[in-house]
């Protein structure tokens, strides 16, 4: 899954100040990706500021950019230099996309390993 595809719909020059890579998880998960998306622009927005000049802060710091969305051994990967605040929603996402099958997007998943790669999968898709 690319970039473009995930966040169809949604206004992505929001996410151009920070998210500087690719996006590649299963669809299952995009739901939580925007939301931890939407999340990362809440924090990082600095709301006296007009927009504009917020974006251009964002945009200029070197801290809190993502470098990569990825899995890796059927867990969701962030690739970053984060905040303490912004590492709270990584760990948060990561709990419900492990919970999340990557083929139906059922909850209750289990570690399931086909041809040496690892997958989250539900009892229904394992079978």
């Amino acid at each position: 899954m690319i970039l473009k595809e995930v966040l169809e719909g949604m206004d992505t020059q929001e996410y151009k100040n920070f998210l500087k890579g690719e996006i590649k998880v299963p669809e299952t998960w995009n739901n939580h990706i925007k939301d931890m998306l939407d999340q990362f622009n809440e924090v990082l927005r600095i709301k006296w500021l007009p927009k504009v000049m917020s974006d251009l802060v964002i945009k200029f710091s070197a801290k809190n950019k993502i470098k990569e969305i990825k899995t890796s051994f059927g867990e969701l990967k962030v690739v970053g230099d984060f905040s303490s605040k912004l590492n709270t929603i990584i760990k948060n996402t990561k709990t419900k996309c492990r919970n999340t099958c990557e083929f139906c997007g059922a909850e209750g998943t289990e570690k399931v390993t086909f041809k040496s790669w690892v997958y989250n999968c539900c009892k229904n898709c394992k079978k």
